[in-house]
């Protein structure tokens, strides 16, 4: 946990890495359910550039299963514990959430994302 912490605010967008969170073969599940981008709705403005689905009854339900399980308070505090961010608050309605694809070139402005790596430089 401590390599965590350090690695989280070591620079000035922080951010860190949990290698091997999932077991590879449910990672790979959620990356092969991941739609393709041309039935998502692409967002561009000077806060994000990605493409973006948020109503999850069209997706593989293993999409939403993972979605949710990042939403539950005992991985929150996880979270709390490596940021140092205090009290956060599961986003239970989807409100602000959803999947996101991120292809060359596009960004985010920092908040907690999952991303899903498997082997060697796949990427979802």
């Amino acid at each position: 946990m401590s390599r965590l912490r350090n690695e989280f605010h070591q620079d000035v967008i922080q951010s860190c890495f949990i290698d091997d969170l999932l077991p590879v073969d449910e990672a790979r599940k959620i990356f092969e359910s991941f739609p393709d981008k041309s039935t998502m709705m692409l967002k561009k403005s000077l806060r994000e550039n990605n493409y973006v689905a948020a109503q999850m009854n069209k997706y593989a339900l293993v999409l939403e299963e993972i979605i949710y399980a990042f939403q539950d308070p005992r991985v929150l505090k996880v979270v709390e514990e490596i940021s140092g961010i205090e009290e956060m608050v599961p986003d239970d309605n989807l409100y602000a959430g959803g999947i996101s694809l991120m292809a060359k070139d596009n960004f985010l402005n920092p908040l907690i994302i999952l991303t899903i790596k498997i082997g060697s430089g796949t990427e979802c």
